[in-house]
């Protein structure tokens, strides 16, 4: 099958199924997808470590093919919507040795939009 289910519709499409807190899987297209989900007080978007690593280690464990984080936010009804995507093993090299902040669910790294493609870069 092609990558040709659309990232925006994942949270719909019964194709994808949710394996952790922010963990989605798709079986059809060998994906795994970990969200980054925006902070409102903060303006940013927040990416959990392990969640991150689970992902990866998941691609060079060979059982998903492609990886990506994808920024999510929730709408006025409490679910979430999409609104960027990057490659995860890209965006980890950027921030493997960036510092993280300690969270309730583990260590994060807060992220601008623009790092998730959600907006583009100011400059």
């Amino acid at each position: 099958m092609s990558d040709t289910i659309p990232i925006n519709n994942m949270f719909n499409d019964p194709r994808w199924s949710q394996i952790a807190m922010r963990l989605w899987h798709n079986e059809d297209l060998k994906k795994g997808s970990v969200l980054a989900t925006w902070n409102p007080r903060f303006n940013n978007y927040a990416l959990n470590q392990r969640e991150l690593e689970r992902l990866i280690a998941g691609k060079r464990d060979r059982k998903v093919d492609k990886v990506t984080v994808v920024a999510a936010r929730r709408n006025d009804t409490g679910r979430y919507e999409v609104f960027g995507e990057v490659d995860a093993e890209t965006l980890y090299e950027k921030l493997r040795d960036r510092p993280t902040i300690a969270g309730a669910f583990g260590p994060f790294w807060a992220l601008d939009p623009y790092e998730l493609g959600d907006k583009e870069a100011p400059f």
